[in-house]
């Protein structure tokens, strides 16, 4: 048997709500979590666990969805957004990240430091919930750092497609903790 990680990339959420941590959702990304919820009441095997990121626009994703499956949801931290420092957001800054996964700015995390500490959460998943099926809310991101780690190719122009994907569904199987595939089964573009 296979174990499955629905990774569910958050809907829109406000970009004019300054403090990462706390960001909320749009009226709109609110609207699009019954698309999520859609998706998995058609699978054929139901999640059985739902791990998530503790900023409010990723659990407000999948709240829906684990009401629906009356499953709580599970916080961790190591699953959280990238710790934003002091470089302004832009073109340049997102390319100098993925070109040196270890730079970061003041204040800031790496690409390094994201992918290591999600990878640290997904083996803990992964070793306490042998052949189930597991959601884990996540960011753009969080969610594209683990992408690289399997998909060394994946890289800033890929990033820069997927962060506007507002919500996505990627769906990784493993035998193990061994990585069989990966799916991008659902997203609606922002």
């Amino acid at each position: 048997m296979t174990t499955k990680i629905y990774f569910v990339r958050h809907a829109e959420s406000d970009p004019n709500w300054h403090d990462g941590p706390t960001r909320p959702l749009t009226a709109a990304g609110l609207a699009d979590t019954k698309h999520v919820k859609a998706f998995f009441q058609k699978l054929p095997q139901a999640p059985t666990v739902c791990y998530c990121s503790p900023y409010p626009r990723s659990i407000a994703t999948i709240q829906s969805t684990a009401d629906f499956l009356k499953l709580p949801i599970n916080l961790d931290p190591r699953l959280r957004e990238r710790v934003n420092g002091s470089a302004e957001f832009s073109p340049q800054v997102y390319q100098r990240r993925w070109q040196e996964p270890a730079w970061h700015e003041a204040g800031g995390e790496s690409i390094a430091m994201v992918q290591q500490r999600n990878l640290a959460a997904v083996t803990d998943i992964l070793q306490a919930n042998p052949n189930q099926a597991i959601i884990v809310g996540t960011h753009g991101t969080a969610l594209s750092t683990i992408l690289n780690y399997y998909q060394p190719d994946f890289g800033y122009e890929d990033f820069m497609h997927l962060i506007n994907w507002l919500p996505a569904i990627f769906e990784f199987d493993y035998q193990d903790q061994t990585l069989l595939q990966i799916r991008e089964c659902f997203h609606l573009e922002k």
